[in-house]
């Protein structure tokens, strides 16, 4: 919650209404709209070094600059470079306000220790703040973190409970590297709308997340009783209340290598400062780049990018159908998968879902969908017989339906059927994809090759992404017109995906495997675990009663997952065999707690 507000002195404070002052030294209204026009105190003001020059010589620039015909405005600039505040109208009256709501305020400014000795005679609402930092104290500019960072340890303030008001994004950004909450002064002419959004931020953190959450966010998602907030890196997450957790469910399956990754970071805003997003009509390097990358890593040919694992999978199956269209006409259509599988929340991947619990409420579902019981080879044989079928959809290991991995043989008969009879064979790598099961993509385990493969969640790293990559027999069905989307292909999104896919080369893959067969050994000797399913840092543990040791888990610092009936483990792919051992250990107590509680 936010506690402290800070501003930034000279464009902020001083700012908040400059035609207050011209007002006061006989402007008229013409006049203040020539001076909107030309910006007098705002872009020439910024053009002089009023750090070091003598009023004087500014006096005889701004003559210079604005000509003789403004010179009753140069009072006006004096006036604000030395910050006349009492006679605003509102810089004093909101300092008065939020601190009689409770709100502590401080000021941060890059003064010059001349300049602002030269100005500090005619600041009178530094007595209405609770302290003050600038810079030549520090020999610190902003925007470096370590000046918002050196006002905390002066006063003693918590970063996460400050709030910096500035007029330069840079600024902003930079407060935020340091833990602040940000916001920017966007326009000097309406001060007003700044003030607005202040109490807008300030209204919202004291009402809270959850209670923001339950009152704003449709109620989709039973949410465990922990809000996490910035802090913590790679396997260890913060929460709101400062308490540091294990995190083994990386947003379920996303978070690659963990929280606050820095090479994905870096990536990540190095681009936004470039190219932060570009539609699908023009070419972008990150898109291009990333799509090779997947293509020469699996031996695909061709990419179509979107931003979710439902989306890839919608893209797959128009693929499937137009393939099927193209080739035996328009009666060849239907798509196969798995009972027990789970293939997204759009209406059509859900239809293509196989679980019943998923067909309820949402009806009518599009047609064009069978399903067949997983490692059942007998009922799949007979099921791609069907002279209507064009696809079959399957994913390696199911994940939402328990974490189960399918039967080498049923996967390789499933392969070699599809290719004799020109049936597509499509993976769905959405959460098994990207490292996450110790293979580059889950289908490698089984030696097979699909002819489409989507993917999503933790390619992204932490942003949306998803992607549905195209076999030799399939790479030209999407023409022209045929499909799209407008964030797909999103420069940043694929500037980050790109270090995720670089990082997991065979060393790192190798060493996935070592270290997940390392949890799973460990996970096998713990009472109250019946048994241990999955594939590499994907792993389904059936116990007594799931959703209780997940809670216990959680009260002790490890952060876990359901599936079905199941816990559901998704550790960072770099998570130490020191964090592995401590999860183990809390999941030990954590079992032993929700079986006392029987």
């Amino acid at each position: 919650m936010i506690k402290n507000v800070v501003f930034d002195i000279g464009n902020v404070l001083i700012h908040f209404d400059w035609s207050a002052l011209l007002r006061r030294y006989g402007a008229t209204e013409e006049e203040i709209r020539t001076v909107r026009e030309k910006a007098v105190h705002h872009e020439l003001w910024r053009t002089l070094d009023h750090n070091t020059l003598p009023f004087s010589e500014i006096r005889k620039q701004l003559m210079e600059s604005v000509g003789p015909e403004c010179a009753h405005w140069i009072p006006f600039m004096l006036d604000n470079y030395s910050g006349l505040c009492a006679l605003l109208p509102h810089t004093i009256p909101l300092l008065n306000e939020l601190r009689s709501r409770g709100y502590r305020v401080f000021a941060l400014s890059n003064f010059s220790e001349h300049g602002f000795a030269l100005a500090r005679p005619y600041f009178p609402f530094l007595n209405y703040l609770d302290g003050l930092l600038v810079s030549y104290e520090v020999r610190l500019m902003k925007p470096d973190p370590a000046i918002y960072l050196a006002l905390c340890d002066r006063y003693g303030l918590e970063p996460s409970e400050c709030l910096m008001v500035d007029d330069l994004q840079e600024n902003v950004d930079g407060a935020k590297k340091a833990g602040f909450e940000g916001l920017l002064f966007e326009n000097w002419r309406t001060p007003e709308k700044t003030i607005c959004k202040l109490w807008s931020v300030l209204d919202a953190s004291k009402r809270g997340t959850k209670e923001l959450d339950k009152t704003y966010v449709a109620p989709t998602y039973a949410r465990f009783d922990l809000e996490l907030t910035a802090g913590g890196r790679g396997a260890t997450v913060t929460g709101a209340d400062g308490r540091k957790y294990l995190d083994f469910g990386t947003g379920i399956a996303v978070n690659t290598f963990g929280v606050s990754d820095p090479v994905w970071a870096e990536a990540v805003a190095n681009q936004a400062r470039s190219l932060g997003h570009t539609s699908n009509l023009y070419y972008s390097a990150p898109c291009a780049r990333l799509a090779a990358r997947l293509c020469e890593r699996t031996g695909m040919r061709k990419v179509f990018f979107g931003n979710s694992g439902a989306e890839a999978n919608e893209c797959a199956i128009k693929v499937a159908r137009k393939y099927g269209h193209d080739h035996y006409g328009p009666d060849h259509h239907r798509i196969l998968t798995l009972c027990n599988s789970f293939h997204g929340r759009t209406i059509t991947t859900l239809a293509a879902t196989g679980q019943d619990v998923f067909h309820t409420d949402f009806g009518p579902f599009p047609e064009g969908f069978s399903y067949v019981p997983a490692n059942d080879i007998g009922a799949l044989k007979k099921a791609l017989d069907d002279p209507d079928v064009c696809a079959l959809l399957m994913e390696c290991v199911q994940g939402e339906g328990g974490v189960v991995p399918l039967d080498p043989e049923f996967v390789k008969t499933a392969a070699e059927l599809c290719r004799k009879k020109d049936i597509l064979l499509m993976i769905d790598e959405v959460q098994t994809g990207n490292g996450r099961t110790g293979q580059l993509y889950s289908y490698m385990h089984y030696g097979i090759r699909p002819d489409v493969f989507t993917t999503a969640k933790g390619l992204g790293g932490g942003l949306p992404i998803g992607v549905c990559v195209l076999g030799e027999k399939v790479e030209n069905v999407l023409t022209p017109g045929k499909h799209g989307s407008t964030f797909g292909g999103n420069p940043i999104a694929c500037a980050g995906a790109i270090t995720i896919l670089d990082r997991l080369d065979e060393p790192m893959l190798k060493d996935i495997r070592a270290r997940s067969a390392y949890l799973k050994e460990q996970l096998e000797t713990l009472d109250g675990i019946r048994s241990v399913s999955g594939l590499g840092f994907m792993l389904g543990l059936e116990v007594e009663d799931a959703k209780r040791v997940v809670k216990a888990c959680m009260d002790r610092g490890l952060l876990v997952l359901t599936a079905k009936t199941k816990v559901r483990l998704l550790p960072p792919l770099n998570v130490s065999k020191e964090e592995i051992d401590r999860a183990v250990s809390i999941l030990k107590d954590a079992l032993a707690a929700a079986k006392n509680e029987d």
